[in-house]
């Protein structure tokens, strides 16, 4: 195993990328094979994540999503399959989020107001997701 830049770390991300790259890997087997808790390879995966790399989780473990992968058939209907349950998973938050779309933008004012800057950021950040999340929703349900 390579030597990473903080020398704390166990495993990097880049690492992990390494071998998820075309292979199915659960977070048990990663863990197993770098010497580290599970915890921390989800960690990583997450990391990943954050970084724009387009990992997802199968019923088979983390794969990392690149064009080869995507050449081979069943990999794409695989795709396609998780697609659709996130697409469901959205419809299903619907009801959850409704009711705060005419709240939202009087929210980021009143709450404003006794948080501090970094609080507020979360706050904006997470109420532009709530209203992105709904502007999906409405758009998929105009279809």
């Amino acid at each position: 195993m390579e030597q990473t830049t903080d020398s704390r770390l166990k495993v990097s991300a880049e690492e992990i990328r390494e071998v998820i790259a075309g292979n199915h890997e659960t977070a048990g087997a990663l863990a197993e094979q770098f010497d580290v808790c599970q915890a921390t390879v989800r960690n990583r995966i997450k990391r990943l994540r954050n970084e724009n790399d387009p990992v997802i989780h199968s019923s088979e473990g983390y794969i990392l999503i690149d064009r080869q992968w995507l050449e081979n058939t069943d990999n794409a209907i695989e795709l396609e399959k998780y697609a659709s349950w996130i697409v469901r998973t959205l419809k299903g938050l619907r009801p959850l989020m409704k009711p705060l779309k005419p709240l939202l933008p009087q929210m980021k004012k009143t709450l404003s107001l006794s948080m501090t800057k970094e609080e507020r950021h979360e706050m904006v950040q997470t109420c532009a997701g709530c209203i992105t999340l709904l502007a999906f929703i409405e758009a998929e349900e105009e279809e």
